[in-house]
């Protein structure tokens, strides 16, 4: 046995109570970092002149938009693919030398159809008669009318050997020489009759029924007109040096056409004579109505689906008004410009609306983010927007400017659907950042003279609800408070509005507070210790009498610490 044995056991010390280290104490909010750049105290001016005098901002805004809109609204969207090749290239400079030289580049037709009993000469002489009338119009709505091919049967009838094939000519010189020996030797006697076969004889019938029109050609056009073989359908054809993808030259063209046809009227000459048109001019029209219609759906659908997602968002009526109009300015400057340097729409570009507004919103959306931040920590307007310039101005710029870098990119093709798409894309992204910090802050200056974000009374607590701060995920808070409910470390520690579930279960009241998580114990009602990260929540006026506020301190609450200013105490000894 040692002398250890016969001693007692050292008793173990006492649990010490864990202290977390001090943390350090945020900087304030309003602590500004001094304007050591040009563009910080630049945009740190501009603030201030749109929170004094906002009305100066917007009245030149309002004038550049004015402008803008005057010249976008005189852009057409080109619907031909003649609109999209490059100019530069021979192929396309040939095809617009051989354009201006023809009597049209486009045709359009003008069907006339009869009913059962509807005699074939009725047809034919409202043809006859609607050419001439039509012709009247001359270019460049009717370079040439004809309702049927009877110029080339009178040219071509009798010179129809001159523009024979090679092999027929080559038959025929085979059959002269062999008629020519036989009608010799004949004559002369020296034909012994060894000739199996006489050559066949060559006269005016033979060669006409070898080199006339082919029967076939006859039958395509009966008696030289564009008709069917039934008789039934009449077709008036007419070249035009208007384009299908020129929309108002096109319905200029139709117009006037469809008069001089009203004006002859074809039932006239049998009741049961109607017409209808056809061709490229009037396919040309139809697509660019059809493409015009898509358009304006596209852009309207675009601009409810911005508009909503940017609702959802902040939840404030006062931030919806606000972006949409910073985004019509924006996007008003954006086909203001394109007007001046491009003049037309095409394929490609026609549905730059949608695109523009939903990439140019951004630069709002991050803008008013920072500044309902500050308003919400208690700052003023003017706290806000200088605060809002300071620290979004470079992020976005740069943002905005690899945007634009990106559609840029597109304007070293040949290809002018690709070309324009970049130039249209690239300058709208830096006018929309330009709008965005012009138009915006200016807005918002005017609304918070007009309706101020805080006012006393219930229409003041009405517009905080709405206004003041409701988060993105609001809306899913009540499954999280329902699946899961937190108790407060003190009386003074909070969270944001929800229903407590007492220990038994049930729901007894609703609190509203202000702050984020605090994390106690979450079993709290079935006799187990307190644990971080097992977190529920309590009202304010019940945090003190369900657990002792001086076991309660910075240690259970690691979010609610940095503000807590109660001394750290030791965790409640588990059981």
């Amino acid at each position: 046995m040692t002398p250890s044995d016969d001693l007692p056991p050292i008793p173990r010390p006492p649990g010490m109570p864990r202290i977390d280290p001090p943390l350090r104490a945020p900087p304030p909010d309003d602590e500004e970092s001094p304007h050591s750049r040009r563009s910080t105290a630049f945009l740190i001016g501009l603030a201030d002149l749109q929170v004094k005098n906002p009305w100066r901002v917007l009245g030149v805004v309002i004038a550049i938009t004015l402008v803008a809109v005057a010249l976008a609204v005189r852009l057409t969207v080109l619907t031909g693919f003649e609109n999209l090749l490059p100019e530069t290239r021979p192929s396309v400079k040939e095809l617009n030398r051989v354009a201006a030289h023809t009597a049209g580049v486009s045709t359009l037709f003008i069907v006339l159809e009869g009913g059962e009993g509807t005699p074939v000469e009725a047809l034919r002489k409202a043809a006859d008669a609607l050419v001439p009338e039509l012709e009247k119009l001359g270019p460049p709505w009717v370079g040439s009318a004809e309702d049927g091919v009877h110029e080339a049967l009178h040219f071509l009838g009798p010179r129809a050997g001159l523009y024979a094939d090679r092999d027929k000519l080559a038959k025929l010189r085979d059959d002269v020489e062999a008629r020519y020996n036989y009608e010799v030797s004949k004559v002369t006697g020296s034909d012994l009759g060894l000739d199996d076969e006489v050559p066949p004889p060559i006269d005016a019938e033979s060669l006409k029924k070898t080199f006339a029109i082919e029967d076939a050609a006859v039958e395509r056009y009966p008696d030289g007109y564009f008709q069917s073989r039934d008789g039934r359908a009449l077709i008036v054809a007419i070249r035009s040096k208007v384009l299908g993808s020129d929309f108002k030259q096109g319905n200029e063209a139709l117009t006037r056409i469809r008069e001089v046809v009203d004006r002859v009227n074809p039932a006239s000459f049998h009741p049961a004579i109607t017409y209808a048109f056809g061709g490229d001019l009037q396919s040309g029209i139809s697509e660019y109505t059809s493409i015009n219609r898509d358009l304006t759906e596209v852009g309207y659908l675009g601009a409810v689906m911005i508009v909503g997602v940017v609702f959802v968002y902040y939840l404030r009526i006062r931030t919806l008004i606000t972006m949409v109009l910073t985004i019509a300015v924006g996007v008003s400057w954006t086909f203001g410009v394109t007007e001046i340097f491009i003049g037309h729409l095409n394929l490609a570009t026609g549905f730059l609306f949608t695109i523009v507004a939903g990439n140019g919103i951004n630069f709002g959306i991050i803008y008013m983010a920072r500044y309902l931040e500050v308003r919400r920590r208690g700052g003023d307007l003017a706290e806000g927007i200088r605060v809002a310039h300071r620290e979004t101005w470079l992020p976005t710029a740069t943002a905005g400017m690899a945007a634009g870098a990106a559609y840029g990119s597109l304007m070293v093709t040949e290809f002018r659907g690709f070309r324009d798409f970049g130039l249209i894309g690239g300058v709208g992204m830096v006018l929309c950042w330009i709008a965005t910090y012009l138009t915006l802050p200016a807005i918002l200056s005017v609304i918070e003279r007009v309706a101020p974000l805080e006012q006393p009374g219930l229409l003041g607590q009405l517009r905080r609800v709405t206004q003041g701060g409701v988060a993105f995920g609001a809306p899913s808070r009540g499954w999280r408070w329902r699946r899961r409910a937190r108790w407060p470390c003190s009386a003074r520690c909070s969270a944001w509005p929800g229903w407590w579930r007492s220990p038994s279960g049930s729901r007894t009241t609703r609190w509203s507070t202000t702050s984020a998580t605090c994390a106690t114990t979450r079993a709290r009602g079935r006799g187990r210790s307190p644990s971080p990260t097992s977190p529920r929540r309590l009202p304010a006026t019940s945090a003190a009498t369900a657990w002792p506020s001086s076991s309660i301190g910075p240690s259970s609450c690691r979010r609610c610490a940095p503000r807590s200013t109660h001394a750290a105490t030791p965790r409640p000894p588990t059981r």
